[in-house]
């Protein structure tokens, strides 16, 4: 009998099979379909434990398809690449698993992927190489220990996310590079005053203390440790410290997007003669406040409705707020994704032509 596959969980295989099909490789591989289905975030807070960081998970999926061997140049004149005979055991496994002949979905096929020893050691790495903050506030004091300064700023603290592969992969989603970002940044600090050597410790300035503090309660909110990426995150919605990046010539809401979202699609508005969904995605910066408001002045629904569209949003981690014709509905997300940035926030809205595509509109 052939697969019963859920909307969602087609339109991964059909990512995942664009990817091997970009990067000429032989087979559609498990890590093909693992690194489309990181783009379902509400399903990775569940299986990652809470101290795991997505963005290293995603960074291991990268190395290990870059280590895949490819085919001749002109293999993508084929229409159609295989799927592994692993990958298609684990669909047939998660069928027959999850009440045959139900569809199964992204949650079935996940469950039986985890089962895999190869991607259950991904999983474990992912969650070895820890992006916690305190971990970086003792290298940054270390740093400012190293220069004599008297106390540690947030350049002490970018300076030490510049090593990190997550930080540099979403500098080069910005358009930035991480050798510039460095070099601007240890002139920076080489610039500050030298002071004698203390004994007591050197503390964070005002400014770093507070953001420290903010990222801190966001953890708590959200029950997740404070990483790296929540300061960060923290730290571009002030105007302040977002400086330190745009001094670079990155955009701040650029390198925000990345780092919320794991990438930055274009804001192009051209569009089919069909009709296409507007998905509005969530993430943990952009406030409800915004996009009820959004949903009422940009997409004309009722207060009522709007604040049932951005629960099922939150919820569910992505809801379907209207139907338009495609250049229409390109339209409206170009627009409330200009003004979602224009008050600082990371919001993602995606554009899905009904015909089976989807493209990223922002995020």
């Amino acid at each position: 009998m052939k697969l019963r596959l859920d909307r969602d969980l087609a339109r991964a295989l059909d990512e995942a099979l664009a990817a091997a099909r970009r990067a000429r490789h032989a087979a559609v591989t498990r890590e093909h379909v693992l690194e489309a289905l990181l783009g379902f975030r509400v399903l990775w807070r569940d299986v990652l434990p809470l101290r795991a960081s997505q963005r290293e998970l995603a960074s291991l999926i990268e190395i290990r398809l870059a280590e895949l061997p490819t085919t001749a140049p002109y293999r993508d004149a084929i229409a159609s690449v295989p799927f592994s005979e692993e990958l298609q055991a684990d669909l047939n496994a998660a069928q027959r698993a999850f009440f045959f002949p139900r569809k199964i979905g992204v949650e079935e096929l996940l469950d039986v992927l985890l089962d895999a020893p190869e991607i259950a050691r991904l999983v474990a790495d992912a969650r070895l190489d820890l992006d916690v903050l305190d971990n970086s506030i003792s290298e940054a004091r270390r740093i400012a220990f190293e220069h004599r300064h008297a106390a540690l700023s947030p350049e002490h603290l970018f300076r030490v996310f510049a090593d990190e592969r997550w930080f540099a992969r979403a500098l080069l989603d910005a358009g930035g590079e991480a050798d510039a970002f460095r070099l601007r940044l240890d002139e920076r600090l080489a610039a500050v005053g030298a002071v004698p050597q203390r004994d007591h410790e050197i503390l964070p300035t005002r400014a770093l203390g507070g953001l420290i503090q903010r990222a801190g309660a966001h953890g708590r909110m959200l029950g997740r440790p404070t990483t790296s990426e929540i300061f960060v995150a923290i730290a571009l919605l002030d105007a302040e410290p977002s400086h330190i990046i745009e001094d670079t010539g990155v955009d701040r809401m650029t390198f925000l997007s990345s780092i919320v979202h794991g990438f930055v699609p274009s804001l192009d508005t051209n569009g089919g003669a069909g009709l296409a969904e507007v998905v509005f995605h969530n993430d943990d910066f952009t406030t409800q406040e915004l996009v009820i408001a959004t949903l009422e002045e940009q997409f004309g629904l009722a207060d009522v409705l709007a604040v049932d569209v951005m629960l099922r949003i939150h919820q569910n981690g992505e809801a379907v707020v209207g139907v338009y014709h495609e250049a229409d509905a390109r339209e409206r997300a170009r627009d409330a994704t200009e003004r979602a940035r224009s008050a600082a926030f990371p919001l993602r809205i995606e554009v899905r032509p009904i015909r089976g595509g989807h493209d990223d509109i922002e995020s």
